[in-house]
C-alpha cells in the first residue's frame, strides 16, 4: 500500500511540472541593434537611415512582432514623434527562432505640431515588442538626436 500511495505521488509530480512546461510556452524577442544610437544633428525634411536591425523571435511558439516608439515619462529631452520613426515592416509574424530584417528610418517632418518648438534635443526608444492585440515584451535601443 505504501509503494502505491508513492507511485501515485510521483506519477502526480511527474505530470505536474509536464504541465507546467506545456503552460509556460513563450514568445520572446530579440533585437539586433546597437544598445544607444546617437544620430548627432539632424536637419527636416530629410531621411536618415537609422539602422537595418534583426527581430528575432527568442520564444518556443509562434508569434507575432510590432515596432513601437516609447519614452521615459519624466524625460528632459523632447519626444520624437512617432510619425517621424519609419519600420518597413512594422508588424509580422514569425515561427520560434527565425528572425525578419526590419529597417528603421527617420524623417524630421515639421509640419508635424510641437509644442514647444522643433529645435531641440530628441529622445526615444526604438522597441521590437511582442504583439497579440496588446504589446508585449520589448527590446529596444535608445535613439538620440538634435535639431
Amino acid at each position: 500500500m505504501k509503494n502505491l500511495k508513492t507511485k501515485i505521488i510521483i506519477n502526480f509530480l511527474i505530470l505536474f511540472f509536464l504541465s507546467i512546461s506545456i503552460v509556460y510556452a513563450a514568445i520572446g524577442v530579440g533585437f539586433s541593434i546597437p544598445g544607444t544610437i546617437n544620430m548627432g544633428i539632424v536637419k527636416p525634411n530629410k531621411l536618415y537611415d537609422i539602422w537595418e536591425a534583426f527581430v528575432i523571435n527568442t520564444g518556443d511558439e509562434y508569434g507575432c512582432y510590432k515596432m513601437n516608439v516609447s519614452y521615459f515619462q519624466d524625460q528632459p529631452e523632447k519626444r520624437v514623434p512617432q510619425e517621424w520613426i519609419i519600420y518597413n515592416p512594422l508588424e509580422f509574424c514569425l515561427d520560434p527562432n527565425e528572425a525578419k530584417l526590419v529597417d528603421i528610418d527617420l524623417l524630421v517632418n515639421p509640419s508635424i505640431r510641437l509644442d514647444n518648438g522643433l529645435k531641440g534635443n530628441y529622445f526615444s526608444f526604438l522597441e521590437a515588442c511582442t504583439y497579440q492585440g496588446f504589446l508585449g515584451a520589448c527590446a529596444a535601443t535608445k535613439l538620440y538626436f538634435s535639431i
